[in-house]
């Protein structure tokens, strides 16, 4: 299938997982490889946009940031690994959540650049969605692109199939059970290659103002 290298995909997930949690610079010392990307911010408020290069495209969104229960204590980043069984992946270290929110979807993200299509990266996702409000409040020319030069978007931020997330209220996915189902991955990725990888994309209209 054009779009990614299936007898690959596996251990680009797997180096995206096993990035530190900590920390989201090794996720956009990643996507700061690919020429053209642009660059902005810091902290918490800082994003990564690589324009599309097809006329007809969709902007695809991760979030680099993750986040692991404070019920237990640790702010730093700690080496991380991951271990594969029965087809699904966890972390070695069960103190620790997995990171598949959203190093899976960056995975998803790098997997799928070459189709043409427009990437973006946010960091404080996991904290009030402060990358993706200082993008759309600071800077003007790449918001204003992203909402009026795109089909559409697709956000990938949920580790399994059936996984839903109310963000005023919480959920108990990033506990140290946090796991991520492949067949349920390789499944979301699929549908998406194939999708994206289509010349002609509908568009849909924005039903609020936009910058």
């Amino acid at each position: 299938m054009k779009g990614y290298d299936g007898a690959n995909h596996i251990e680009v997930l797997r180096s995206f997982l096993e990035i530190p949690l900590g920390s989201a610079d090794g996720v956009f010392n990643r996507f700061l490889e690919i020429p053209g990307a642009i660059y902005r911010g810091e902290g918490l408020e800082r994003f990564l946009y690589v324009r599309g290069s097809r006329s007809n495209k969709v902007l695809l969104v991760a979030h680099a940031d993750t986040y692991w229960d404070h019920e237990y204590g640790y702010d730093t980043a700690p080496t991380h690994t991951i271990k594969i069984e029965d087809g699904n992946i966890t972390a070695v270290n069960e103190e620790f959540g997995l990171g598949a929110d959203d190093r899976a979807g960056c995975a998803m993200l790098w997997l799928l650049k070459d189709l043409g299509h427009s990437l973006l990266v946010t960091n404080g996702e996991e904290d009030g969605q402060k990358g993706a409000a200082w993008l759309m409040s600071h800077n003007k020319d790449i918001a204003h692109e992203i909402n009026h030069d795109h089909q559409f978007v697709i956000q990938f931020d949920r580790r399994n199939g059936r996984d839903f997330k109310c963000y005023d209220v919480g959920t108990d996915e990033h506990g140290n059970q946090e796991h991520l189902n492949i067949a349920e991955w390789e499944h979301t990725l699929n549908l998406c290659c194939r999708w994206m990888a289509k010349k002609e994309l509908p568009r849909f209209k924005m039903n609020r103002s936009t910058p």
